[in-house]
């Protein structure tokens, strides 16, 4: 057995803007990409061949690497007797020497069969994998007594196999290299280990086992068939509803191999293929193109599926790509990036839906050059969106929901590429610490914009956020605040001590992205922008002594409008104390300021001009007292809000309206509660859990 130590001296090339040296250049490419395909004739789509197979050894020697983390006592024996089957002195490679400084896999090893020694958490290499949704072990799968060896038939597009050997812990993975071993077998002058599904679940507490084939009756199987034949819904929605019930099967297929997945996965697909164009007017694509992809590159190499089965599902990917590229924004990419700073969802969930299918079509097809030139240009695109979107910490969504989507499609892109330039500029940090600031002294989100009134946590997309910044940065109050969501996750090990974050207690200022303010400043020139000095903006402002329910804690928010956003500018978002919420915002569609906590004025019968943006005009933060004054236009009149906040328990909140310009003026202080309250005169009383 011997050994490589190689350590990488130069990074592998960024993606998007870099590979083309600059922006302008990128677009310099993608027309010439698009005009190229223009001229192209057209072909149709053929899928490639694949060697399920693993060729492990040929002609007496190894052309399989063993990855595995060297210094870890526990998982070297798995190692070795891997490396001993396939035999002819294998190499052995620590994990951390297999990626670039990219954080990609060496190109060198894309050439030959990987064998990966342990899970996501053990093996960075098998990470990878599991970031791009090609491999599920972790702390939870196949879980504890459980251990899987699992094919990834040529991930790369080079004909060579990736082979995980892995278990939830150190036991399974041993169990795990035995199977592999017992399963290699010689065929001519090679030795090699065919393609399977070799895996034993771990274990409930009643002996059952963790994961298992859902056996589907003949009541479920009726279901399922009628779910897909369309009636009488609404056209619009009923494709992605019947794409959703493929990605599912994907997911299941992941866990179990079960040939039944396969089936559903393929029906569903058939049902929305036999609607041809009538799918076009369907919403709600953008949700599933990205996992409809996934799903489909993790069952595909089962032999299982025919070629026509490939070819017929590759060809309506294609299709579906080719019909939505205009609808969601990917084929003007481009243009987006000067008119549009921040992706909101829709924008980020399609074109990472399009990197994804783009990716795959380049890697396991063969196109005629004018449609392999439109493929690249899916990806080209969405790495011009995700690249400009780096340079902001905050997506266009201002909604405390869908703004931690959209930031997760940034960690995604990210994480798939990869490119992780979101983390090494520090943005990633930043986002982590603002999801605090909007998080009430529960560990509820304080929720804005277009995001509901009721009193839940987090959406997982956010818990997402903190568990890869954790991991990356290493960050232990990132670690305390994913804890203090009241969400701990079962799959991925966090192995920082949570840290108190002290630092983000006291008046916290998130400040507005520099990014945003001067693409709406300076490119779009918006009046109501260009009023207020940078320095002077705010997104958020928080106020928490430390993060106790019964402590008090309040939400100010310092935007209006943008994606999902609503007129909410220099509003109370949320009010907490006592172990109880006693301000909140409205709820998804009610968006004027007569639905927030804060003051409405309409003059002469109108209301048509909602703020943009408020300035702090004056912060302090003492450790007894803290305050704040912000200015905001309102309709013709300048409204000063001050907040003046005793750390021993309450809020005085003071506000000064200043007549602008001439009219007759209706100004009405609102104050959103979550429960009856009772009004007297000029005083509001409100009462719940025997709290006042």
């Amino acid at each position: 057995m011997q050994t490589d130590t190689t350590i990488p001296t130069t990074p592998a090339p960024r993606r998007g803007a870099s590979r083309c040296g600059s922006a302008r250049g990128c677009l310099a490419l993608a027309g010439v990409v698009l005009l190229a395909a223009a001229a192209a004739a057209a072909a149709p789509l053929e899928v490639k061949p694949f060697e399920r197979d693993t060729v492990l050894q040929r002609g007496g020697v190894a052309v399989a690497t063993v990855v595995v983390a060297r210094d870890d006592a526990a998982l070297l024996p798995a190692a070795v007797q891997v490396a001993e089957a396939i035999g002819a002195e294998a190499p052995l490679v620590d994990h951390r020497q297999a990626l670039d400084l990219a954080m990609d896999i060496r190109p060198e090893l894309r050439e030959r069969s990987l064998v990966l020694i342990g899970n996501a958490l053990d093996n960075a290499v098998t990470m990878h994998l599991y970031n791009l949704g090609w491999a599920k072990e972790d702390m939870a799968y196949p879980g504890a007594g459980g251990w899987i060896v699992r094919t990834v038939v040529d991930p790369w597009g080079t004909g060579c196999n990736v082979v995980i050997v892995a278990g939830s812990d150190a036991a399974g993975t041993l169990e795990a290299s035995r199977q592999f071993a017992q399963a290699v077998s010689a065929q001519d002058d090679r030795r090699v280990l065919p393609w399977g599904w070799r895996f034993q679940s771990g274990s409930k507490a009643d002996g059952t086992p963790l994961y298992a084939a859902r056996a589907f009756s003949k009541t479920a199987w009726d279901e399922f068939h009628a779910s897909l034949v369309y009636t009488d819904q609404p056209i619009a929605f009923f494709p992605g509803t019947v794409l959703s019930l493929a990605t599912k099967a994907g997911q299941e297929y992941l866990a179990t191999g079960d040939g039944d997945a396969i089936t559903r996965f393929l029906a569903a697909v058939d049902a929305v293929r036999r609607l041809g164009d009538a799918i076009e007017p369907m919403r709600h694509l953008e949700f599933q193109l990205k996992d409809l992809v996934n799903a489909w590159e993790i069952m595909e190499a089962d032999p299982r599926l025919s070629a026509e089965d490939r070819a017929a599902t590759a060809r309506f990917l294609f299709f579906v790509g080719c019909l939505f590229e205009g609808k969601y924004w990917n084929n003007n990419a481009p243009i987006q990036i000067e008119t549009l700073c921040a992706t909101t969802n829709h924008i980020s969930n399609g074109n990472l839906g399009y990197l994804r299918l783009g990716l795959y079509l380049g890697r396991r097809c063969r196109m005629a050059p004018a449609d392999a030139a439109r493929a690249a240009t899916w990806v080209a695109n969405a790495d011009l969106l995700f690249n400009a979107q780096d340079a902001s910490y905050r997506s266009g969504c201002d909604a405390n929901g869908y703004q931690w989507w959209t930031n997760e499609h940034m960690v995604r892109y990210a994480l798939w590429r990869p490119d992780y330039d979101l983390f090494w500029n520090g943005n990633m940090r930043l986002l982590a610490d603002i999801l605090f600031a909007t998080a009430d002294n529960m560990g509820n989100a304080a929720k804005f914009g277009d995001t509901g009134s009721g009193l839940t946590g987090f959406s997982n997309y956010a818990h997402y956020l903190m568990t890869y910044s954790t991991r990356v940065y290493g960050d232990g109050r990132h670690h305390w605040i994913s804890q203090f969501l009241n969400r701990r996750s079962g799959h991925l090990r966090l192995d920082e001590p949570p840290r108190e974050p002290v630092d983000l207690y006291g008046v916290q200022r998130v400040p507005l992205s520099r990014a945003i303010y001067l693409h709406q400043a300076g490119r779009k020139r918006l009046p109501e922008w260009r009023a207020v000095p940078w320095g002077s903006a705010f997104d958020k402002i928080a106020f928490r002594a430390d993060a106790r329910p019964e402590s008090p804690y309040l939400l100010l928010d310092g935007l209006g409008g943008m994606g999902h956003g609503q007129d909410d500018c220099n509003a109370i978002v949320r009010v907490s104390a006592r172990g109880q919420v006693w301000l909140m915002d409205a709820a998804y569609d009610l968006k004027t300021m007569y639905d927030h906590n804060g003051i409405f004025v309409a003059r002469d019968g109108r209301a048509d001009q909602p703020a943009a943006l408020a300035r702090l005009t004056d912060c302090a933060d003492l450790p007894s007292f803290g305050a704040t004054r912000t200015e905001s236009p309102a309709n013709g009149l300048s409204w000063a809000r001050h907040i003046l906040w005793d750390k021993a328990g309450f809020f005085v909140v003071v506000d000064r309206l200043t007549c602008r310009v001439a009219g007759d003026y209706q100004a009405n202080a609102i104050w959103r509660l979550p429960i009856e309250g009772r009004l007297e005169g000029g005083r509001l009383e409100a009462r719940q859990a025997g709290e006042r």
